[in-house]
């Protein structure tokens, strides 16, 4: 007796428990991928013609450059927090503001000459290259 009560008692939990096959689960959306900007100033094969595009190509080592300053400066920031040295953190302070200065004299100079508009953040923002292959630049 005890055991059928036992295996009654035990249906009775298991059958309020959803099955696998009774879940209706939404189908998810496909994960939007973030397009990771480029310009044709990252080929190897790319000749400036004139001052517009050598004023891209030098916005383009500007911002490679302060992306590299920024994850480093981050890194050797969190080790001076860490380690108490503020000699680090004003050092890696200095580096990132001296990267930083970089690549806004270089992208002003880019916009006075109409060769980019950017929107937004010069990391994450739009950036919209305005060079014509063959009249600005070859590869």
């Amino acid at each position: 007796m005890k055991t059928i009560a036992l295996a009654v008692a035990f249906l009775t939990v298991a059958s309020a428990l959803p099955l696998r096959a009774q879940v209706n689960a939404a189908p998810q959306p496909a994960p939007v991928e973030k397009v990771k900007p480029t310009c044709p100033c990252d080929s190897s094969n790319f000749k400036p013609l004139t001052d517009k595009a050598r004023a891209v190509e030098a916005y383009w080592d500007a911002r490679r450059s302060y992306r590299s300053a920024r994850t480093i400066a981050g890194t050797a920031g969190l080790f001076a927090i860490l380690s108490r040295n503020g000699g680090l953190m004003n050092e890696a302070q200095n580096t990132l503001s001296d990267a930083s200065s970089k690549l806004h004299s270089a992208r002003a100079k880019a916009e006075s000459l109409g060769a980019l508009k950017v929107t937004g953040d010069d990391i994450d923002g739009t950036i919209e290259i305005k060079l014509q292959k063959g009249v600005d630049y070859t590869l």
